[in-house]
């Protein structure tokens, strides 16, 4: 019978693991047992501040991806009160040219503050390709910086 993990393994005990079966300590600080939304713009609702206690009322884990590191800073003193709501740093690609050098400082500064990073990459899209080039040069930036953090 084929395996029915991808790497051709039985699994493990942890592999199986359900979140509500790991040890808490396990989960500190990273995802809690239940749903997670691993990819909502709360800064572009507009209540942000709703959305967030509602999902936290709800056992909702949030990943709270950010177009550019200047709306990290803006929104991450309202992360403090949450458990399950999660902040990420990003550098949108179709915001490329938005991506200052003040934003790519503001991106360094925020990685020590946040466990996610969201919303890099390279987009070849027929809109993206214009600024490619500038797309590039910030995601060498990320992953330069998650290479030395």
């Amino acid at each position: 019978m084929p395996s029915p993990h991808a790497n051709g393994s039985s699994g493990s005990a942890a592999a199986r693991a359900t979140p509500a079966s790991m040890p808490t300590e396990r989960l500190e600080g990273y995802v809690l047992p239940g749903l997670v939304d691993a990819h909502c713009h709360v800064d572009l609702f507009p209540k942000p501040e709703h959305l967030l206690a509602e999902t936290e009322r709800l056992g909702i884990t949030t990943i709270a991806v950010t177009n550019l590191p200047s709306h990290f800073h803006l929104g991450y003193r309202h992360f403090q009160r949450y458990r399950r709501a999660r902040p990420a740093v990003g550098l949108h690609p179709l915001l490329a040219m938005s991506h200052t050098a003040t934003e790519r400082a503001d991106f360094l500064r925020a990685l020590p503050m946040t466990s996610n990073v969201g919303e890099f990459r390279l987009d070849g899209s027929t809109y993206g390709r214009a600024f490619l080039e500038e797309q590039r040069a910030s995601f060498e930036l990320v992953l330069g910086a998650l290479a030395r953090s």
